[in-house]
């Protein structure tokens, strides 16, 4: 057993972008040790008509030299009962030219009760139909990439964790959250051709002078943001509010590794995050 003392490790990953089944997603969780409680809400079958129907919009060639269809979907109808959908076709020449435009060529519709698609035999959509109901069968079942790409933050944003470089996915996290970064790191490298490492960070002098560095960095970093509330969203307020009290809350994992002489510094930024703080609340309310 090492003598050392632990203040907690450096973690990174990378997620790759495939869907995953719900009952494959629902395994790793409770293997990994994760648990359950991370599962994401149930895929609406709604949802998935939506995801089915926008992969079809885009680009296609025609017959014809130079010209091309240009897909679109709108959504005509949307009830407790059913969701329909408008396919439209706009044919263009390689100068972007529109040669017609066929504003309801085609319409599906999704009746909720029974999760079943409708729609009119049409031999313009015919493949286009048949692709819609591929993925729709296939996206009640999977989660998107996105989906698991969200959870991952989720679960880290609850283990106190300081970003060491910027904006990229590389983090110290306490070892109070020992066992919980064990259980993540086991979860993602059992994702398909997706990866996640931790290295221990030893309690000696230029460890704590790192995450010390990295910690101040990173509230003056919210600091600068802070600069630019004239042109925030409320939504954004309320971000930068929210990361702003998360530092307020986890400073006292971060105390084992604050010397004595920074703790001055450090208590004059906790000062000011709560006076910035205090502004954004009124600015949110306003």
């Amino acid at each position: 057993m090492s003598d050392f003392k632990e203040l907690g490790v450096l973690f990174w990953f990378s997620v790759a972008s495939h869907p995953i089944s719900k009952y494959a997603l629902y395994d790793k969780l409770v293997e990994s040790g994760l648990g359950t409680e991370w599962m994401p809400n149930p895929i609406k079958a709604r949802d998935a008509f939506r995801r089915a129907t926008n992969d079809i919009q885009g680009r296609q060639k025609t017959e014809k030299e130079g010209v091309y269809k240009n897909l679109f979907v709108r959504e005509v109808e949307n009830t407790v009962l059913t969701t329909r959908r408008n396919i439209i076709i706009e044919t263009v020449d390689r100068n972007k030219n529109k040669v017609n435009y066929e504003s309801e060529v085609g319409s599906i519709q999704l009746d909720l009760p029974s999760s079943k698609l409708f729609y009119e035999e049409n031999d313009k959509l015919k493949d286009v139909y048949e692709e819609i109901e591929r993925n729709f069968s296939l996206y009640k079942e999977y989660y998107s990439p996105s989906t698991i790409r969200g959870l991952i933050p989720d679960v880290l944003s609850g283990l106190a964790p300081i970003p060491m470089r910027g904006s990229s996915g590389i983090y110290y996290i306490p070892s109070k959250f020992a066992d919980v970064i064990e259980h993540l790191t086991r979860f993602i490298n059992s994702l398909k051709e997706s990866e996640a490492y931790q290295i221990k960070v030893i309690d000696e002098y230029n460890n704590r002078k790192m995450l010390q560095k990295r910690l101040s960095l990173y509230i003056k970093h919210l600091f600068n943001q802070f600069k630019n509330t004239e042109t925030m969203r409320r939504s954004q307020l309320m971000d930068l509010s929210r990361k702003m009290e998360k530092i307020l809350d986890d400073y006292k994992y971060y105390e084992s590794f604050i010397e004595l002489d920074v703790i001055d510094e450090f208590d004059l930024l906790l000062e000011e995050l709560e006076a910035k703080i205090s502004e954004l609340n009124i600015l949110i309310k306003n």
